[in-house]
């Protein structure tokens, strides 16, 4: 039953143009305990981006207008390392995972050096495949905040007996 309320609290943001696709990863992540945002244009996701907060986006790399490429690169400058006020607050932006039909080009490759970039998955993706690397990634991230959370707790009992 702990489970359920640890899963219940993962949120991702899935963008693609491609509806069949949206509706898709949304029915596989939501089965698997994920709350489910879906947007189908690089636009939609930036609104729904800067009003929520999401433990995990899926971008599509080839759509209409903004790709996902520069969608990433856009919410890097508004929300990213550049715009925080410390190295010591949590990055803004939540993993992103790129799903892409043309894996192979150069263009794409590059994209794992993007800010929270953590991976490039080849379409058609495997159902099983999309749950795993979700929750992993989850799993990682909050992990890594627990140990930062844990970092400023020992810090500010050092500050605190340095100013006694």
């Amino acid at each position: 039953m702990a489970m359920e309320n640890n899963i219940a609290s993962k949120r991702v943001l899935v963008v693609d143009d491609e509806a069949e696709i949206r509706d898709l990863f949304a029915d596989i992540l939501s089965s698997a305990g994920w709350t489910v945002d879906k947007a189908g244009s690089t636009d939609e996701a930036m609104i729904l981006f800067s009003t929520n907060a999401y433990d995990l986006i899926t971008l599509d790399y080839s759509m209409p207008g903004m790709s996902g490429g520069s969608f990433q690169q856009s919410i890097s400058h508004l929300f990213g390392y550049g715009k925080r006020v410390s190295s010591l607050l949590p990055p803004r932006i939540p993993p992103i995972l790129m799903v892409t039909g043309h894996y192979d080009e150069d263009e794409v490759q590059r994209l794992v050096f993007g800010e929270r970039v953590v991976g490039i998955m080849r379409k058609p993706v495997m159902c099983d495949k999309l749950i795993e690397i979700a929750n992993e990634l989850y799993d990682y991230d909050r992990s890594r905040k627990s140990r930062r959370a844990q970092a400023m707790m020992r810090l500010s009992n050092r500050l605190v007996k340095v100013t006694e």
